[in-house]
């Protein structure tokens, strides 16, 4: 009898072949099905918020990203998922990123397991949790305090996590990655300045370089684009005044770009060369203090005026919505000295309403008792100008000196505000100048909802379960159906 021709061997056979089939299948679409959901974004966040889902803006960015770009996270994979709460979600965020660009990479590297590629880095101080963006250009050092936003608890005397700021931190580094040419601005130090760090960070998280610079031993970097001057409470010497002059001066190319932000601390009779400086440029800042007597366009008191953006400079539009307010609070005067003279002109940029008055700074230190607003003048005041000049006054590169009156409008509760347009108008001033596109605002990201996001020891269940357990479970089946058909 021909075994190969008999009943048992041909339905025996097949069954067999329908086994190896199925268990085919059921490997191939694991196998498929995680390569899928590690390259396209097929997960479900069920959080009300989104908090372990990209922004649209995220996601718009990371589509446009054109150049090849590495994210390394200094950790096992594992491991870093096996922390939980907010570490978690960021892993899971920064994993979506490859998922809407193949440009973008990303890769674990375990420093323990791995010490020899830190020499990779010689400039970076790297340890165990930062994560390194990098493209062919440049490199950006990403730690936990960029990836996580930190609150202090002043009743247990303990920082806690706030809330998850990946999904900025990684935009932001991608963004200066990729950038053909990144802006520096450098921060001048020295004569015991007012700390900038609110604005230095909002810089720093849209692709410039900030750097800080002692005036008093350095000279100005060439390189820099723009310096920035907040508050100085002593006056620049004559050496450094030079030093100043020759930055804007640029060897007669100009193309230079400086900020001075005045504050009502200061007393201008101690700055007699930096108050002669900003006059050079045709803007002066008075000893006069705004103080607004319309109740609706104050904020917290007379002397946290709301102003508005001048309609008729060059920057008037550097922001989408002009009809909101910059605050300005215990802002001095800011005169300009003149429209236009030869190569020279001024703009008023930032202006008060037409019913604040003007308190001498001297009635201030005396306690204002003896002051009444109601016999005032009342005028429309600026608080923030530019003066600008090029070499003949035509239309080739110009140098600009930007004066503000209140240091304030740059304090961390000012810019961080939803209801006042600060933090937008300065930031497009600065996209302006450097003909930068408009950066996008991501908010931070807190835990809380329902989500279907798993648990790592529940991912490995889940592994485990179908790619092992299933298929032999399968296998089995499809064996004993054999020995069943066998002996029919």
């Amino acid at each position: 009898m021909n075994i190969f021709k008999s009943r048992k061997f041909k339905h025996g056979s097949l069954a067999t072949a329908l086994t190896v089939c199925l268990i085919a299948a059921v490997v191939l679409v694991n196998v498929v099905a995680t390569l899928l959901l590690e390259r396209f974004p097929w997960s479900i966040d069920l959080t009300g918020s989104g908090n372990y889902s990209l922004s649209e803006e995220a996601i718009e960015f990371a589509e446009q990203v054109q150049e090849e770009v590495t994210i390394t996270v200094l950790y096992d994979k594992q491991q870093f998922a096996n922390l939980g709460g907010y570490y978690e979600q960021c892993q899971i965020l920064m994993e979506q990123f490859p998922q809407y660009n193949p440009n973008i990479k990303i890769r674990y590297m375990d420093l323990y397991e791995h010490p020899e590629f830190e020499s990779q880095y010689p400039n970076l101080n790297l340890e165990m949790g930062n994560v390194i963006v990098e493209s062919a250009r440049r490199t950006k050092l990403l730690t936990f305090y960029d990836l996580l936003s930190f609150v202090y608890n002043s009743t247990t005397q303990q920082v806690m996590i706030a809330g998850s700021t990946t999904e900025q931190a990684i935009v932001s580094a991608l963004l200066y990655v990729t950038d053909e040419n990144p802006a520096t601005v450098s921060v001048l130090t020295g004569h015991e300045e007012t700390d900038l760090t609110a604005l230095t960070n909002i810089l720093a998280s849209n692709s410039y370089q900030v750097v800080t610079q002692n005036i008093l031993r350095e000279q100005i970097n060439p390189e820099a684009d723009m310096v920035v001057i907040c508050a100085p409470m002593t006056d620049y010497t004559d050496e450094e005044m030079k030093k100043l002059d020759a930055y804007l001066n640029n060897d007669g190319q100009f193309g230079k770009n400086l900020i001075y932000i005045a504050s009502a601390d200061q007393s201008l009779e101690a700055l007699p060369n930096l108050m002669a400086f900003l006059e050079e440029w045709g803007i002066a800042v008075t000893d006069n203090l705004l103080v607004e007597t319309d109740t609706s366009m104050m904020y917290y008191n007379e002397f946290f005026s709301l102003q508005s953006i001048a309609s008729n400079s060059d920057y008037s539009h550097v922001i989408e919505d002009t009809s909101g307010y910059f605050v300005a609070p215990y802002s001095r005067e800011v005169e300009t000295l003149f429209s236009s003279d030869q190569n020279r002109k001024t703009q008023v940029l930032i202006q008060s309403s037409e019913s604040t008055v003007l308190l001498p700074y001297d009635r201030l230190t005396e306690g204002g008792e003896t002051w009444d607003p109601s016999t005032a003048e009342k005028k429309q005041a600026a608080t923030a100008a530019v003066g600008l000049r090029s070499a003949t006054g035509a239309s080739d590169e110009i140098s600009r000196v930007f004066v503000f009156g209140s240091a304030q409008s740059f304090d961390q509760s000012i810019l961080s505000a939803a209801a006042f347009n600060n933090a937008e108008y300065i930031l497009g001033l600065f996209n302006t100048i450097f003909d930068k596109e408009d950066t996008i605002q991501i908010v931070a990201k807190e835990l809380g909802g329902l989500s279907l996001n798993l648990s790592a020891q529940s991912i490995q269940v889940l592994t485990v379960t179908f790619m092992f357990i299933v298929p032999i479970l399968v296998l089995a089946a499809g064996i004993g159906v054999w020995f069943y058909r066998r002996h029919l």
